[in-house]
């Protein structure tokens, strides 16, 4: 017994967010369960259902609709736009790839001027119509079943994960941002009474590291505010500025011991509960401790932040902001255009020079990796945290084939044998120093792994690898 209550403490003590680890087995069972499906119903590319549950992942449960909605319908567009590229084309490599490329680029163009997940879904049927002919390749009945493929296990994938997020905990939509918003004032507040104990002063990683976050949970923040999530009562938006705020003069004033063990003090506290009760006035008593007028200011300001969340008394809620006229950025979306149909046209010029169908993959990935970092519908965050994640995946992966598939050879052997890939992914996003890369570790699993089948349909093989 004492073993088992001492291992979530290990895994805190590891690194890793218990909640999040939950919610992550949780999606990498929803996964599971759209890869059998689409598996079971002998869908070609089984993999797209499992991968649409990983990228619509949403911290709240609208998003996860919204944004399952907008890949949906832009599958759809993509997808019949390419099997009408292929009908027209009959076969002439040249003249598809010219197509496809000008449509990728007039679908940059358009996402660029647009936000939120409708410049997601732009963009997505751009690449999507790449998708279903480069896979084919250029064969137009090869196309047309490839399109309704892909339509049809992203609808599976979309459905399974909008029926887990009204299945699970997430039926107000508040867990993740209060998760977040939670565990990030803990972690300012442990560093900033750290820096004010003289310990870890100038940690310019761990500083750098809290910034960064709170930049990102902003923008989460501020997309939700734009579509008129709510969470329920108080406003949040004014804390993480006040956060950041403490952080920044805890570190540059002189130390007072302390103010340091009252801060870590709420630090500790608010790492083992689930809501923000008894931090108002935990920081009133450090305020008429704090001699120094820079950080009294700082502190004053977070307990004002925090006593408006109503968190005490309630929970947490996002309301609409005022309509505002965004400035379109013709310029941006123009070059973002260009280059893209630069690329890939650059491409395609190989493929048609060389015959070497080698060029499909790069081509699929050139489109897809430019259009979402052109329309920025991608977080913002290092190239490391991309590589992490496709290096983690391709070991996994490797793995994978090398010591189970030759144990589990047959189709629903593989199938099983991904089971311990899909909890990995739990793992990776709920530890602090890898979630980022969790999205790109499980994109690039599920393109190298994927069980492989015979169809019953005559002379026609079909792999889910590709």
């Amino acid at each position: 017994m004492p073993a088992l209550t001492s291992f979530p403490k290990l895994l805190e003590r590891l690194g890793f967010d218990r909640p999040k680890l939950i919610q992550g087995l949780q999606v990498s069972g929803a996964a599971f369960v759209a890869l059998l499906l689409a598996w079971a119903l002998r869908f070609e590319h089984p993999q797209w259902a499992a991968i649409t549950v990983f990228v619509t992942l949403q911290p709240t449960r609208g998003q996860i609709i919204e944004k399952s909605s907008y890949r949906f319908i832009g599958t759809i567009i993509g997808s019949t736009f390419g099997a009408l590229v292929a009908w027209f084309g009959g076969g002439h490599i040249g003249f598809e790839l010219f197509a496809l490329a000008l449509w990728a680029s007039l679908m940059v163009f358009i996402g660029s001027l647009q936000r939120s997940y409708r410049s997601y879904g732009t963009v997505l049927a751009g690449y999507s119509a790449i998708i279903v002919i480069v896979l084919s390749p250029f064969n137009p009945d090869t196309v047309r079943a490839v399109a309704m493929d892909r339509i049809l296990t992203v609808l599976i994938g979309a459905m399974t994960g909008v029926i887990w997020a009204y299945l699970s905990r997430m039926n107000r939509g508040d867990n993740e941002i209060q998760l977040k918003m939670r565990r990030l004032s803990a972690d300012i507040l442990q560093q900033a009474g750290m820096a004010q104990g003289g310990t870890n002063r100038r940690d310019q990683a761990a500083f750098a590291r809290l910034v960064t976050a709170a930049s990102l949970l902003q923008n989460e923040l501020e997309t939700l505010s734009a579509n008129g999530r709510r969470i329920r009562a108080g406003h949040v938006e004014p804390l993480l500025p006040a956060l950041v705020n403490l952080l920044f003069a805890a570190e540059q004033h002189p130390p007072s011991p302390a103010l340091a063990q009252g801060l870590s003090d709420l630090a500790a506290r608010l790492h083992g509960q689930n809501d923000f009760a008894g931090m108002a006035s935990g920081l009133r008593k450090l305020i008429a401790q704090t001699e120094d007028p820079v950080l009294e200011e700082a502190l004053v300001s977070l307990q004002a932040a925090i006593t408006n969340l109503g968190q005490e008394q309630g929970s947490l809620r996002i309301t609409r902001k005022e309509r505002r006229r965004y400035a379109l950025d013709w310029r941006g979306a123009t070059e973002g255009g260009l280059r893209i149909f630069l690329v890939l046209g650059l491409l395609s010029i190989g493929w048609i020079v060389t015959g070497n169908p080698v060029f499909q993959y790069p081509l699929v990935s050139a489109a897809i990796g430019m259009a979402l970092a052109t329309t920025g519908v991608t977080p913002t965050r290092k190239m490391l945290d991309v590589v992490k994640g496709q290096f983690a995946a391709a070991a996994v992966a490797i793995a994978t084939e090398m010591l189970l598939w030759p144990v589990f050879s047959s189709p629903e052997g593989q199938l099983l044998s991904l089971l311990p890939a899909l909890a990995s992914f739990a793992f990776i996003r709920s530890h602090r120093r890898m979630s980022l890369s969790a999205p790109d570790y499980a994109i690039t699993l599920f393109l190298l792994l994927s069980p492989s089948y015979t169809t019953y349909q005559e002379g026609f093989s079909r792999s889910g690898r590709a």
